[in-house]
């Protein structure tokens, strides 16, 4: 157990080390010159969202798209009315913003288990590899978890204060994580029936999911306005779902399941062939009747079939080998992620009856959904990876604790 003073010391190198560790790796591996889609990195997607941050501060706006989600582009472009077209400012702040992160998943883990969940679930987190790999990317990664973590964490301390101003922050915070990524825009259902169980007066329970539910999409309702008025439908917050869903479901995984979770929007025949010529709004709509009308197809006249697509993406979800990188990530990721699985499952398995996990398992579990439905891929496993490591430090420390006992005393 840590006492006050020694709390503060252990917080303070957590975060003292977690950042130098991710500014090193900014200034040896990625540059200060790098520019973006050219850096050792490797993400062609960066020069996207970089000329969007551009067009806002232009005064152009988004130019009438919703293919991207808004919250990334907007935070490029309040750095770069900081700091000027300087893409090593954002990886500084990006490496700040990972390095904080590691203190909130230190007290969620203590909030969920106990101190010692948390300090070894803190000092995993400040060297895991790829926390400190994406800080180095202008791509959604680093903020997203960011937000996402700190959510999770103001919800927890909603859980034990019952102080409203810890829900309605804990909303707003999840409202600027969807428009980042609105992969968690199905995570406030699992959160309305994490307030249900944890809440002894009905009368007290509704308001409080009330109350998450208005801030959460005030949040998101200016964005969702906006689009409505430029497409005429409703939009939540993108128009690249429909071809996600597709990218999950399309005639090649129907000829050969292993496509499953290898499709992108540029290799799938059905783009190639029809949605390639239409505008975004269409293409969405379009997209979304096709791979529903596979699903249909299939529940109709092969339901087994679809039993064995999950399944595909289910593994595709949990591979410890990236496929879309070099050889360096498949050792990163055996010797991080791969090594921390075992334990991982050990957790999961062990933190079903306790109340305080239901809102991390719920957290995974959106995840794994999300996967399932929509596209499969590991870049979507790594927004719950930050909760992974809590339920696996868990495991780890219960192996140790039966191995102590077993020990006779001499």
């Amino acid at each position: 157990m840590l006492t006050n003073n020694k709390h503060i010391f252990f917080i303070a190198f957590l975060l003292t080390l977690s950042f130098i560790m991710r500014l090193c790796f900014n200034l040896i591996f990625v540059g200060i010159e790098s520019l973006p889609g050219r850096s050792s990195i490797d993400a062609p997607d960066e020069n996207k969202y970089h000329n969007m941050a551009i067009s806002i501060i232009n005064g152009q706006g988004f130019r009438g798209k919703a293919y991207n989600p808004p919250g990334y582009p907007l935070f490029l472009s309040l750095i770069y009315n900081i700091f000027g077209l300087n893409t090593f400012a954002v990886r500084i702040v990006q490496s700040l913003l990972s390095s904080i992160m590691v203190i909130f998943i230190f007290y969620i883990a203590q909030i969920a288990y106990d101190k010692n969940t948390a300090i070894l679930a803190g000092l995993i987190s400040m060297i895991y590899p790829f926390f400190v790999y994406w800080t180095g990317a202008l791509l959604t990664e680093t903020l997203f978890i960011f937000l996402y973590v700190i959510s999770i964490f103001f919800i927890y301390r909603f859980l034990l204060t019952k102080s409203q101003l810890w829900n309605i922050v804990g909303s707003f915070s999840l409202g600027l994580t969807t428009l980042v990524r609105p992969v968690v825009l199905s995570l406030p259902l699992f959160i309305l029936i994490f307030y249900l169980l944890n809440n002894k007066s009905l009368k007290s329970c509704l308001l409080n999911i009330f109350i998450f539910c208005l801030i959460y999409f005030s949040v998101l309702a200016p964005w969702t306005i906006r689009n409505y008025l430029i497409f005429d439908r409703f939009i939540p917050v993108t128009t690249s779902s429909g071809i996600n869903l597709l990218a999950g479901m399309n005639k090649q995984v129907l000829n050969d399941i292993n496509m499953s979770g290898k499709l992108t929007r540029g290799a799938l025949d059905e783009y190639n062939e029809y949605l390639v010529n239409l505008d975004e709004n269409q293409r969405d709509i379009e997209a979304t009747k096709l791979a529903i009308g596979y699903y249909k197809k299939l529940f109709k006249e092969n339901p087994l079939f679809i039993i064995k697509v999950m399944w595909k993406k289910w593994k595709a979800f949990w591979n410890i080998f990236p496929s879309n990188r070099g050889q360096l990530a498949k050792v990163m990721s055996l010797l991080s992620y791969g090594l921390l699985l075992p334990f991982f499952i050990l957790g999961c398995i062990l933190s079903i009856f306790r109340k305080n996990t239901l809102l991390i398992i719920f957290v995974i579990l959106n995840s794994v959904i999300i996967c399932l439905v929509y596209y499969a891929n590991i870049r979507y496993r790594f927004p719950m990876e930050p909760f992974f490591i809590i339920v696996a430090s868990f495991g780890i420390l219960f192996i140790k604790e039966k191995l102590i006992n077993k020990i006779p005393n001499v």
